[in-house]
Protein backbone atom coordinates (compact mmCIF):
# COMPACT_ATOMS: atom_id res chain seq x y z
CA UNK A 1 0.00 0.00 0.00
CA UNK A 2 0.87 3.32 -0.86
CA UNK A 3 0.30 7.13 -1.89
CA UNK A 4 0.67 9.62 -4.26
CA UNK A 5 1.28 12.98 -2.73
CA UNK A 6 1.33 16.23 -5.76
CA UNK A 7 2.07 19.96 -4.44
CA UNK A 8 0.36 22.52 -6.27
CA UNK A 9 -0.36 25.94 -6.82
CA UNK A 10 -4.01 26.68 -7.78
CA UNK A 11 -3.78 28.10 -11.71
CA UNK A 12 -4.80 31.85 -10.64
CA UNK A 13 -3.38 34.29 -13.72
CA UNK A 14 -0.62 36.33 -11.47
CA UNK A 15 0.49 33.78 -9.48
CA UNK A 16 1.62 30.58 -11.42
CA UNK A 17 3.77 29.82 -14.11
CA UNK A 18 5.11 33.89 -13.77
CA UNK A 19 8.59 33.00 -14.99
CA UNK A 20 6.83 32.84 -18.41
CA UNK A 21 5.58 36.50 -18.04
CA UNK A 22 6.15 37.65 -20.27
CA UNK A 23 6.61 36.45 -23.33
CA UNK A 24 3.02 35.05 -22.23
CA UNK A 25 0.64 37.40 -20.18
CA UNK A 26 -0.77 35.98 -16.82
CA UNK A 27 -3.56 34.62 -18.42
CA UNK A 28 -1.80 32.75 -21.01
CA UNK A 29 0.96 31.37 -18.65
CA UNK A 30 -2.41 30.28 -15.78
CA UNK A 31 -3.59 28.24 -18.85
CA UNK A 32 -0.39 26.26 -19.06
CA UNK A 33 0.04 25.69 -15.41
CA UNK A 34 -3.90 24.43 -15.58
CA UNK A 35 -2.99 21.96 -18.36
CA UNK A 36 0.11 20.76 -16.21
CA UNK A 37 -1.84 20.19 -13.32
CA UNK A 38 -4.21 18.29 -15.06
CA UNK A 39 -1.92 16.19 -16.88
CA UNK A 40 -0.25 15.28 -13.52
CA UNK A 41 -3.37 14.69 -12.33
CA UNK A 42 -3.90 12.35 -14.75
CA UNK A 43 -1.59 10.28 -14.53
CA UNK A 44 -1.65 10.31 -10.51
CA UNK A 45 -5.47 8.86 -11.19
CA UNK A 46 -3.98 6.21 -13.46
CA UNK A 47 -1.00 4.86 -11.00
CA UNK A 48 -2.24 2.15 -8.62
CA UNK A 49 -1.83 3.17 -5.16
CA UNK A 50 -4.18 3.20 -2.09
CA UNK A 51 -4.63 7.21 -1.79
CA UNK A 52 -4.08 9.83 -4.23
CA UNK A 53 -3.55 13.67 -2.10
CA UNK A 54 -2.98 17.38 -3.26
CA UNK A 55 -1.55 19.84 -1.02
CA UNK A 56 -3.20 22.53 -2.75
CA UNK A 57 -1.79 26.60 -2.52
CA UNK A 58 -5.42 28.91 -3.61
CA UNK A 59 -8.90 27.77 -4.10
CA UNK A 60 -9.34 24.65 -6.40
CA UNK A 61 -11.41 26.86 -8.83
CA UNK A 62 -11.88 24.24 -12.03
CA UNK A 63 -9.46 22.40 -11.12
CA UNK A 64 -10.72 18.36 -11.60
CA UNK A 65 -10.15 16.99 -8.12
CA UNK A 66 -12.31 13.65 -8.19
CA UNK A 67 -10.94 11.03 -6.48
CA UNK A 68 -8.18 12.88 -4.72
CA UNK A 69 -7.62 13.90 -0.89
CA UNK A 70 -7.35 17.81 -0.96
CA UNK A 71 -5.32 19.46 1.92
CA UNK A 72 -4.38 23.44 2.35
CA UNK A 73 -0.58 24.10 1.79
CA UNK A 74 0.73 26.14 4.88
CA UNK A 75 2.49 29.32 4.64
CA UNK A 76 6.60 29.42 4.13
CA UNK A 77 9.10 28.41 2.02
CA UNK A 78 9.07 25.31 -0.27
CA UNK A 79 10.81 22.99 2.65
CA UNK A 80 8.52 24.16 5.10
CA UNK A 81 5.29 23.89 2.73
CA UNK A 82 7.29 20.02 1.70
CA UNK A 83 7.59 18.67 5.19
CA UNK A 84 4.06 20.16 6.23
CA UNK A 85 2.16 18.24 2.94
CA UNK A 86 4.26 14.87 4.08
CA UNK A 87 3.24 15.14 7.43
CA UNK A 88 -0.22 16.23 6.70
CA UNK A 89 -0.70 13.13 3.55
CA UNK A 90 1.14 10.33 6.50
CA UNK A 91 -1.21 11.02 9.34
CA UNK A 92 -3.81 8.95 10.37
CA UNK A 93 -5.13 6.50 6.64
CA UNK A 94 -2.09 8.32 4.59
CA UNK A 95 0.44 6.37 7.52
CA UNK A 96 1.94 4.81 3.85
CA UNK A 97 5.12 5.28 2.19
CA UNK A 98 4.59 8.68 -0.12
CA UNK A 99 5.65 9.98 -3.24
CA UNK A 100 5.56 13.76 -3.76
CA UNK A 101 5.56 15.40 -7.54
CA UNK A 102 5.10 18.70 -8.55
CA UNK A 103 2.57 19.64 -10.94
CA UNK A 104 4.68 20.16 -13.75
CA UNK A 105 6.46 16.82 -14.21
CA UNK A 106 5.64 16.31 -18.16
CA UNK A 107 7.76 13.15 -18.07
CA UNK A 108 5.89 11.07 -15.27
CA UNK A 109 3.94 7.79 -15.97
CA UNK A 110 1.76 5.61 -14.05
CA UNK A 111 4.62 2.63 -14.92
CA UNK A 112 7.47 5.38 -13.86
CA UNK A 113 5.72 6.70 -10.66
CA UNK A 114 4.99 2.99 -9.50
CA UNK A 115 8.49 1.49 -10.22
CA UNK A 116 9.27 4.96 -7.81
CA UNK A 117 7.02 3.51 -5.51
CA UNK A 118 8.50 -0.01 -5.50
CA UNK A 119 11.97 1.23 -4.77
CA UNK A 120 10.52 3.33 -2.13
CA UNK A 121 8.97 0.33 -0.40
CA UNK A 122 11.49 -2.04 -1.43
CA UNK A 123 14.39 0.24 0.66
CA UNK A 124 12.29 0.33 3.56
CA UNK A 125 11.38 2.59 6.76
CA UNK A 126 13.72 5.42 7.04
CA UNK A 127 14.61 5.61 3.56
CA UNK A 128 13.84 8.10 1.22
CA UNK A 129 14.15 8.28 -3.17
CA UNK A 130 14.32 11.21 -4.75
CA UNK A 131 13.88 11.69 -8.57
CA UNK A 132 16.83 14.24 -9.87
CA UNK A 133 16.50 16.21 -12.76
CA UNK A 134 18.92 17.39 -15.59
CA UNK A 135 18.59 21.29 -14.45
CA UNK A 136 20.05 20.06 -10.82
CA UNK A 137 17.43 19.98 -8.87
CA UNK A 138 14.33 17.36 -8.54
CA UNK A 139 11.20 15.91 -9.79
CA UNK A 140 10.14 13.26 -7.17
CA UNK A 141 10.78 13.21 -3.87
CA UNK A 142 9.31 10.21 -1.78
CA UNK A 143 9.28 9.27 1.88
CA UNK A 144 8.68 5.57 3.61
CA UNK A 145 7.71 6.39 6.90
CA UNK A 146 5.11 9.17 8.69
CA UNK A 147 8.72 10.35 10.90
CA UNK A 148 11.65 11.71 8.22
CA UNK A 149 15.15 10.58 9.69
CA UNK A 150 16.53 13.75 11.67
CA UNK A 151 19.24 14.38 8.95
CA UNK A 152 15.67 14.69 6.43
CA UNK A 153 16.57 17.89 5.14
CA UNK A 154 12.94 19.33 3.80
CA UNK A 155 13.11 22.46 6.12
CA UNK A 156 16.29 23.32 4.27
CA UNK A 157 15.02 22.83 0.85
CA UNK A 158 15.49 26.21 -1.40
CA UNK A 159 12.99 27.12 -4.29
CA UNK A 160 13.12 27.47 -7.26
CA UNK A 161 15.99 30.42 -8.23
CA UNK A 162 14.21 33.08 -11.28
CA UNK A 163 16.24 32.81 -14.67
Amino acid sequence: MTQLLVITKAPVPGRSKTRLTPPCTPLQASTIASAAVADTLDVVRATPVSRRVVALDGAPGDLDLHDLVVVPQVEGELGTRLAAAFATAMTGDGDLPTLLVGMDTPQITPDLLTDCLARLVTAGPGTAVLGTAPDGGWWALGVHSPRPPPSCPTSRCPGRTPR
